[in-house]
């Protein structure tokens, strides 16, 4: 929220943490390869406080609260989102049907690095 009074512009209210790089998600290219997709979708998700739900760090307790249960399901759908978007559509295929990112990344790694 802002107030102008008086000619001066003040806001209120919290204001978002600064994301730095770019404002959309990696794309995976296998020229780069899985190391560097990894390292790049890393910084992005890191950024945004979600990069947890890819690593298996940040789990939802059994007693969550519902803050914490919507804070996780939005943390997830961001990671949903990033790996959507930023891989293949030929491995996009194999890993939308999944409901959690986690299992997404996984799978995605998993394909990725045998």
């Amino acid at each position: 929220m802002s107030n102008t009074a008086g000619g001066n512009t003040t806001t209120t209210g919290a204001a978002a943490a600064p994301h730095f790089g770019s404002n959309n998600p990696p794309k995976f290219d296998e020229e780069g390869g899985f190391d560097l997709y990894k390292a790049m979708l890393q910084s992005y998700l890191m950024q945004r406080g979600a990069w947890g739900i890819l690593d298996g760090t940040d789990m939802l307790d059994a007693n969550a609260t519902a803050a914490e249960t919507q804070r996780f399901e939005e943390k997830n759908a961001l990671a949903r989102d990033a790996l959507l978007r930023g891989v293949l559509v030929k491995d996009a295929t194999k890993i939308c049907m999944l409901a959690s990112a986690r299992d997404m990344w996984v799978t995605f790694e998993q394909e990725k690095t045998r």
